[in-house]
């Protein structure tokens, strides 16, 4: 549980700086200085298991080979293609603008 806290910290700390900088007002958010609090004693005492399995979790493949579920990860990293930035999720979202090129002659498409 202690990884999943350092983890889920980190996270949530990663989220305020992002919404720093989109403008929002989020200064003095006791939320922040809980997590900043626990993530400073977390450094300064750091454990090596927690740490361990901290970074584990931040690995999605390490994660499910540390479970024995290799066989998840490639349709995890495939569907996670439909939601982040890549050039399939691109493609889908500029193809019907006149500019966009030819999504489907891009190099590594797969048609």
């Amino acid at each position: 549980m202690q990884a999943i806290d350092a983890y889920s910290d980190d996270q949530l700390l990663k989220l305020i700086t992002n919404a720093k900088r989109a403008g929002w007002d989020v200064e003095g958010d006791e939320v922040e200085a809980k997590v900043r609090a626990a993530v400073d004693e977390r450094t300064a005492h750091p454990a090596p298991e927690v740490v361990r399995l901290t970074n584990e979790i931040r690995n999605t493949a390490d994660l499910m080979a540390a479970f024995g579920k290799q066989e998840g990860y490639l349709p995890y990293r495939h569907l996670n293609s439909y939601s982040h930035t890549t050039r399939e999720r691109s493609c889908i979202s500029i193809a019907h603008r006149p500019t966009a090129g030819n999504c489907a002659t891009s190099p590594g498409r797969v048609a």
